[in-house]
């Protein structure tokens, strides 16, 4: 191998996701609890792996950069404080490369673990599908945007409010004066599946936009269920068939059931009363995985559509002890 050439360090400090945080601390991510372990790496480990770092950028010999690379990926989370900071002349991308294979394979794990729970939490899903879209998102701060919006809500709300009184202040502080919307001008970009760009550009498809919804309203306790129709997401204040339903991506409309079922039957489909029933956070998880496996297949991301639809099987292998919310005809449905 080439003698290593020095280590370039970046002056700037870590992105939030990767900061120090107690890896015993229930709910810490993998990657996140990398920034404690990168902090408490003994001067040797840290010698050891900045001179892996550098061999990754000079080194010219396949066989030898295969075994640099392997190495790397092996220390994974150990490895990302200091492969996010270096800059090495040369390098061409490959250290960013390898910190993107680290995470994707954090992603991964962390995914296989809510999938094989047997409370797969609509919030987590959400958010573990966001991070594959940009893995240096800060969870934490998308949490706390839907906690600022679910405050301001409730404070509008009051104290048990009836539903004729919830449905036209949410319609106008979330639809109206946030400005949620649907993306009508580029429906089939995949930034409109991932939660954290969805609250910050306030653009969306149905499914996301209803998931800020019910993400919202599980913070005000407000009875709005999830409603899997084939063909268009759509939420529903309350427990029964006739509504009101709340379109989403379309600025906040309210529905009645039959209204619905007329659209539907309008769409092609052939009505069955279970398409308004309320589907599960598994379910909904999977249909925001479909339209993204829908979107990468077409634009000719092979590795992104198959990555996903592995998410995707282990998200529908539900364990023994998990049983749909409903049994919606839905549940085969496409995308939106």
């Amino acid at each position: 191998m080439r003698q290593a050439a020095p280590v370039c360090y970046d002056s700037r400090v870590s992105r939030p996701s990767d900061r120090a945080v107690l890896s015993s601390s229930p709910g810490v991510s993998p990657e996140r609890a990398a920034g404690a372990a990168g902090a408490l790496l003994s001067p040797d480990s840290r010698s050891a792996i900045d001179a892996l770092i550098t061999l990754l950028g000079c080194e010219t010999k396949t066989s030898n950069l295969a075994i640099v690379r392997s190495r790397l990926l092996e220390l994974g989370a150990e490895a990302l404080p200091l492969l996010d900071r270096v800059r090495v002349p040369g390098d061409g991308g490959r250290a960013a490369g390898v910190a993107r294979e680290i995470r994707r394979r954090l992603l991964a794990a962390e995914w296989d673990r809510w999938a094989s729970g047997p409370d797969a939490d609509l919030e987590t899903g959400a958010l573990l599908i966001d991070r594959f879209g940009d893995p240096l998102s800060d969870s934490a701060a998308v949490r706390r945007r839907l906690d600022d919006l679910a405050f301001e809500l409730g404070r509008r709300l009051g104290r048990r409010p009836t539903v004729d009184a919830a449905i036209p202040m949410l319609r106008s502080y979330l639809f109206e004066e946030v400005g949620l919307r649907g993306n009508t001008d580029a429906y089939e970009d995949p930034e409109n599946s991932y939660l954290s760009i969805v609250l910050e550009r306030k653009l969306g498809i149905p499914v996301s936009l209803s998931v800020v919804l019910l993400l919202i309203a599980k913070r005000l306790r407000l009875p709005i269920v999830g409603i899997g129709m084939p063909g268009h997401f759509m939420v529903r204040y309350g427990a029964r068939a006739s509504g009101p339903y709340l379109d989403a991506f379309g600025g906040g409309k309210v529905l009645t059931g039959k209204e619905c079922a007329n659209w539907l039957c309008a769409s092609g489909f052939e009505f069955d009363p279970r398409m308004l029933q309320p589907v599960g956070s598994r379910y909904i998880v999977a249909r925001m995985l479909r339209n993204l496996i829908a979107v990468f297949a077409k634009r000719g991301a092979a590795s992104d559509a198959e990555t996903l639809g592995r998410y995707l099987k282990s998200a529908l292998a539900s364990p023994p002890s998990y049983k749909p919310s409903s049994g919606s005809a839905a549940e085969e449905s496409g995308a939106v």
